[in-house]
């Protein structure tokens, strides 16, 4: 593992959600050949037949006037059809889905239906700012879940106008993790023995192979840090709340339910998902069009 993989493995979730990944990344691994051609070959034919929604007609459903995009399992960076295989959700699916549903004609609201325990730093932000942009300039979008809205899935969800979740909801876990794995007494024990060169201070920071210096702790941590800035400000900037407010009430890591996280800000409405397609779908509510 490099330092630039160690960058990469900065998590929005905790470490639960992280194992989650990593478990879905090792089947993804481990799938045999045959498995991966059977299901590359399904994909691509699902995705020749399914043209809606420029091709991601797979993560949209329509009510009405309302486009529910529905954002599962664990965020990664970059998808393929093995990690849609395997349940995880890219960022860049994200991005596309909900703009794809903004283009398209009978559509005036977008919902982002989440269930998601959160995922990779790497794009969440940039995510956000595709969903602000949409709500600001295009059609309004509001987010909902009934199981989990966690970490990077909730700094999606805040990025919408409202957010509703069903009263068992979990939400938050407002929070950067990252893990550092070395193997260094294991591979001694089988006798092996690594070298490692570097040119640079901090080139070979991360790697698996040599325990982790006071430096490269410091180093890691600051990054971590950094990142739980951003989380904590990009909060604050979507919910209308002071990063002060944020860090002391709900930027703890801890999850609420539904109606604690009201409280502290983090969403609008306790709802079911039926209501809130009615309230946002003009044929039911002529005040939420966005025409």
């Amino acid at each position: 593992m490099t330092f630039k993989r160690i960058l990469d493995f900065l998590w929005a979730g905790d470490y639960t959600s992280f194992l989650e990944y990593l478990e879905v990344k090792a089947r993804m691994d481990q799938a045999p050949l045959d498995a991966e051609l059977q299901a590359r070959s399904y994909y691509q034919e699902q995705d020749e037949v399914e043209e809606q929604y420029q091709g991601y007609g797979y993560m949209v459903e329509t009510y009405g006037s309302v486009a529910s995009v529905s954002i599962r399992g664990p965020l990664i960076t970059q998808s393929s059809w093995m990690s849609r295989m395997f349940g995880a959700t890219g960022y860049d699916e994200v991005q596309n889905a909900v703009s794809a549903a903004a283009m398209e004609p009978g559509i005036d609201q977008i919902l982002l239906d989440i269930d998601s325990p959160g995922g990779s730093v790497a794009g969440v932000a940039e995510t956000g700012s595709v969903i602000r942009h949409i709500d600001a300039n295009v059609m309004p979008v509001s987010a909902f879940t009934s199981g989990t809205m966690a970490s990077a899935a909730y700094w999606i969800g805040s990025s919408a106008r409202e957010v509703h979740a069903t009263e068992m909801a979990s939400i938050g876990s407002i929070g950067v993790i990252a893990v550092h794995q070395e193997y260094s007494k294991a591979m001694e024990k089988e006798g092996v023995k690594p070298t490692v060169f570097t040119a640079g201070e901090y080139k070979g920071i991360g790697n698996p192979y040599e325990p982790l210096s006071e430096s490269d702790k410091e180093y890691i941590q600051g990054k971590v840090d950094t990142s739980y800035g951003f989380f904590v400000d990009a909060v604050a900037d979507n919910r209308g709340l002071t990063t002060n407010y944020v860090r002391e009430n709900s930027a703890n890591g801890k999850d609420f339910y539904a109606q604690e996280a009201m409280e502290v800000g983090l969403i609008d409405r306790v709802n079911s998902f039926q209501d809130v397609v009615k309230l946002l779908d003009s044929s039911h509510n002529p005040a939420y069009s966005s025409t």
